[in-house]
């Protein structure tokens, strides 16, 4: 072999070697942000890399395609494939079916500069906004797909300067133009920052909030609803040292008024920040419900709870406490409650409205927060319905209560329980209920009766709990005797009629029905047999049928199969 061949054999072998190197170029995905696509399913566009170097100037060739239908997504000169990445000179994006989405111009720095502009899926423009050396500079403009003027944004150096203004898309199916229709909205900025000048109309071109100074160190401003009521107004009042207003002074006070949609005053608010001051007012028919006085976010001075239904209750607050007396009302602002407190808790005398007409009133007494003293409720002629004493948040001692009736109940207490007799009687003494507690637990005999002197109800009671025989008169006088055991039913059950007939006969087991229950009628036949096991019909019994023949029945899980 000749030297020239072998040099031209060498040669076509690396020219292999190079283009397979080539052939592995690395295809990089993103998602729609322009994130790398973690998955398959985050995947919209796509770039080959590396890219090719940029003959005309800096960076590399660009171009992505979307993942889609592999149509062009992006293409222009950029430093790199990072969504972040610098474009040089002109660049554009365009839509998977090939229309133009955007397209722009950077200089040789990656500076944005020239007007960037977007458009549609129908090719009208979304937005134009124009750049200086890679700031905002100039009007941008946003419209809608028809082509309507919808906003207009003064920038200079990049800061948004002067008055920037949305429109209305379309006013009655009428589409306001390029130069835009009915405006919305109008805000001035200077530097980037609002200038406290603002205004917002309805489609009508009716005023709906507006805001300005009006005087030096004065702003005002107002909101309405579509008919022209305020909704709300607002006042800012800046103040220097000298007692000077001018716009550039610190904030002395600022005020706001709520209002409901008829427009009366619903909601107050004055705020001092220099001092930490707050005072909130809420009002319901020209009346204070509620009012709170904040210093460094904490109550102090005269106070109003109330609720929007115009119940409220007032007094003072010291270091976010409740102090002195405090007063409350219902909703048609009768006095229902008087009440003290001290470093909020109650202390001393209160008294409360009760009664279904509020003609009652209670008195009752605490000390740091818990009922300790008398305990006493007066109807309207002073009459005393209950009295009684507490000590440490419990009932002690003896208790006297007039019932609605007239009946006198009469119990004494032992730290909060029930402890020895416990009697109501009629206004002339006859005794209609005696019962006994030990240390709030039923025991002994218990007894009542009507104002006949009846015996309606007869039971022995040990720690609580019902033991032996038991008696109670039920609807209709009928009649009920019953045996318990450690408080349940255990053994013969009895039902009578009030002349002593039987209506029921049968027997418990711990508190459940066991064995077979005889009903019987009024007249005393038999009308119903039914077999019961552990409290659930089981069994076979008898029922009784139209004609009172009492016939086979049968029972099965509480369910009857026969007949």
């Amino acid at each position: 072999m000749s030297v020239f061949q072998w040099t031209r054999n060498l040669t076509l072998m690396l020219g292999a070697v190079l283009l397979a190197q080539a052939a592995q170029a690395e295809r990089l995905y993103f998602t729609d942000y322009g994130y790398p696509a973690k998955n398959e399913q985050a995947r919209f566009f796509y770039v080959d890399t590396p890219l090719p170097e940029n003959p005309d100037g800096p960076g590399y060739l660009y171009k992505a395609y979307y993942q889609s239908n592999e149509a062009l997504y992006a293409e222009g000169a950029r430093a790199g494939t990072d969504k972040d990445a610098d474009w040089y000179g002109d660049w554009r994006y365009l839509y998977p079916d090939g229309t133009l989405k955007e397209k722009g111009h950077s200089d040789e720095q990656g500076r944005l500069d020239g007007e960037i502009i977007s458009y549609h899926e129908n090719g009208q423009v979304d937005k134009l906004r124009p750049y200086r050396h890679g700031k905002p500079h100039g009007v941008e403009k946003h419209y809608d797909e028809d082509g309507n003027l919808l906003a207009r944004t003064p920038y200079k150096d990049g800061a948004v300067t002067g008055m920037r203004v949305a429109y209305y898309s379309k006013v009655n199916g009428q589409g306001g133009g390029k130069d835009g229709g009915q405006i919305h909205e109008e805000r001035r900025y200077k530097g980037g920052r609002y200038d406290f000048l603002f205004n917002r109309y309805d489609r009508d071109g009716n005023p709906l909030a507006h805001e300005a100074y009006v005087a030096p160190g004065i702003l005002m401003g107002w909101h309405k609803n579509s008919d022209g009521v305020y909704l709300s107004r607002e006042a800012t009042y800046q103040r220097d040292a000298q007692g000077r207003f001018h716009n550039e002074a610190p904030v002395w006070l600022r005020l706001k008024a709520e209002h409901n949609p008829d427009g009366t005053p619903r909601f107050i608010y004055l705020r001092y920040p220099q001092k930490d001051s707050v005072w909130k007012i809420g009002l319901v028919n020209d009346r204070v419900v509620k009012l709170q006085h904040l210093v460094g976010g904490i109550a102090q001075g005269k106070a109003i709870i109330g609720q929007y239904s115009g119940a409220r209750e007032e007094g003072r607050m010291k270091d976010g406490r409740r102090t002195g007396e405090w007063r409350e009302y219902d909703d048609d602002g009768t006095l229902i409650a008087v009440k003290r407190f001290q470093n909020g808790q109650r202390q001393g005398e209160s008294r409360k409205r009760g009664g279904p007409e509020h003609q009652l009133w209670t008195y009752h007494d605490y000390q740091q927060g818990k009922k300790d003293g008398p305990w006493r409720t007066e109807n309207a002629d002073g009459e005393v319905l209950e009295s009684g004493r507490y000590r440490n948040d419990r009932p002690v001692g003896d208790w006297r209560t007039l019932d609605t009736n007239g009946n006198i109940e009469q119990a004494h207490y032992v730290n909060g329980k029930l402890h020895g007799d416990w009697t109501r009687a009629t206004p002339d003494g006859t005794l209609l209920d005696q019962r006994h507690y030990r240390n709030g637990k039923a025991v002994g005999d218990w007894e009542s009766h009507d104002e006949d002197g009846n015996l309606v109800f007869r039971a022995h009671f040990v720690n609580g709990e019902k033991e032996g025989e038991a008696f109670k008169v039920l609807y209709e006088g009928r009649q009920r005797h019953a045996h318990f055991k450690a408080g349940k039913r255990d053994g013969e059950y009895l039902e009578t009629s009030p002349e002593g007939y039987p209506r029921l006969v049968g027997q418990y087991r711990d508190d459940k029905r066991q064995g077979r229950f005889i009903e019987y009628d009024e007249e005393g036949r038999v009308e119903r047999i039914t077999p019961y096991r552990d409290g659930v019909e089981n069994g076979e019994g008898w029922i009784s049928d139209r004609d009172g023949k009492m016939i086979p029945a049968r029972w099965r899980d509480g369910d009857r199969l026969q007949p």
